[in-house]
């Protein structure tokens, strides 16, 4: 499960691809502190673990495929 969810993440990205955050955050780093551009890659990041969480909630509601301590270890 660790595998799918890494990989969910990995989506995730790709969302934010598909929907301009990532090119908005990159602007935004560009314009930035080191510390504020560094706090914006760390939110981007969540994000992403966001979208990665929300396709497990699915998985697992839909699918029932996690098994005990799938989420413990990610």
């Amino acid at each position: 499960m660790s595998f799918a969810y890494v990989i969910a993440h990995e989506i995730g990205h790709h969302i934010q691809n598909l929907v301009g955050t990532s090119t908005k955050v990159f602007q935004q780093r560009q314009r930035s502190s080191k510390k504020e551009a560094n706090a914006l890659s760390v939110l981007q990041e969540l994000q992403a673990d966001c979208y990665a969480g929300i396709w497990a909630h699915h998985a697992q509601r839909n699918r029932n495929i996690l098994e005990p301590g799938d989420i413990e270890k990610v």
